[in-house]
């Protein structure tokens, strides 16, 4: 094989390589985006559950009821 002729077959070589990686790319993205919206859709549903619980603490326990905070039911500011 001449170095002309082996410089191409390295260069095609290459390229089928970049090829193969960035559909890999591509395909890792796309299942990074289904997996993101039902995540966030889980959040928002966290969210409205946690306001909703602090609205019936609230009704039962008074003003003294300081509640959940909407991360993630950490209460009083306690992150342990």
């Amino acid at each position: 094989m001449s170095e002309a002729s082996s410089k191409h077959y390295d260069r095609y070589a290459e390229c089928e390589k970049n090829r193969v990686l960035r559909q890999k790319i591509e395909q890792r993205c796309a299942k990074i985006a289904a997996l993101a919206f039902p995540n966030e859709v889980l959040r928002a549903a966290n969210r409205v559950l946690n306001v909703k619980q602090n609205d019936v603490k609230g009704k039962r326990s008074g003003p003294k009821n300081k509640g959940l905070l909407l991360n993630f039911g950490v209460k009083n500011g306690s992150h342990g």
